[in-house]
């Protein structure tokens, strides 16, 4: 078992072998890089997943395209305003602050999920992130811009998540469904599409996300080009930046394009990792 000093690193991890066929040698080592990932750092990038780049790509256009439209349209799609507690669409510019004695993040988010009937029970219960997603009109973006490929998208997230939770249970000494009886039909399953815009200030109380972990139990990050993502060494108690890595998502305590976190539920043997962003989009 590696040590609590083991080298800080944030490992790229093939898992075609292990979605080829899991019961094989090659899938038992995807199975130990990521069980070493989660005892040290806490963070690893993934590849042979099967998201297309296409994919990813249309994705980052389609956000392109909706966070430059005017505040004015963007503020119709406030989540302040989505039904119940769905917590469905446009997060304002500095709209979270993160890290205790920082500025407000410098960042707008737009978030979606599991498209819910507004006469579901779960949605008129008030069901914490049950709800229907909301879209800009396809006037301003059009559907096959920027719903469509966030829809296709968020469903492929969501499968992959599920493989990932799969292949850290036969890592642990619990039995491989460890996981399987938290999946239901009401996964609080959440995609943030996130805007960093260029920094101008040289205060060092503003960053583009502050200190922080992620509440659920994976994520998967994917960045652009723009690097921004760090992520904190326990060993040298310092930021690490990570820089992006093409069509690779990133598991750690964070995640967009690439990214996965494993917390506080696993904290007895997978470690926490705190992560943050500075400037770039995610």
């Amino acid at each position: 078992m590696p040590s609590a000093a083991a080298e800080f690193e944030v490992p790229l991890v093939d898992i075609a072998p292990y979605i080829a066929d899991p019961s094989s040698s090659a899938a038992q080592k995807v199975v130990e890089q990521v069980r070493n990932a989660c005892m040290t750092s806490g963070f690893f990038s993934l590849t042979g997943h099967g998201v297309s780049e296409d994919l990813q790509n249309a994705v980052f256009d389609g956000a392109k395209k909706f966070f430059a439209l005017p505040f004015s349209e963007k503020e119709k799609l406030d989540k302040k305003l989505s039904l119940g507690a769905s917590n469905r669409g446009y997060e304002v510019l500095g709209g979270q602050a993160l890290e205790e004695g920082k500025l407000p993040d410098l960042k707008e988010g737009f978030y979606a999920g599991q498209d819910i009937p507004a006469d579901d029970p779960r949605t008129i219960a008030g069901r914490f992130y049950m709800g229907p997603n909301v879209w800009p009109a396809a006037s301003l973006v059009p559907e096959a811009d920027f719903k469509v490929p966030v829809t296709e998208y968020y469903h492929k997230m969501h499968s992959l998540s599920l493989l990932v939770m799969d292949i850290l249970a036969q890592g642990l000494p619990y039995g491989p469904d460890v996981f399987r009886e938290f999946v239901s039909n009401d996964a609080v399953a959440a995609i943030r599409i996130l805007h960093y815009p260029p920094q101008t200030s040289e205060d060092k109380n503003q960053l583009g996300a502050g200190a922080h972990t992620d509440f659920g139990a994976i994520t998967l990050l994917l960045q652009d080009g723009n690097p921004g993502l760090q992520v904190w060494n326990h060993n040298t108690e310092s930021w690490l930046s990570i820089p992006p890595t093409q069509g690779a998502p990133f598991d750690g305590s964070e995640a967009e394009g690439g990214v996965i976190t494993v917390e506080e539920h696993m904290n007895e043997r997978f470690a926490t990792t705190f992560g943050r962003g500075k400037e770039g989009v995610h």
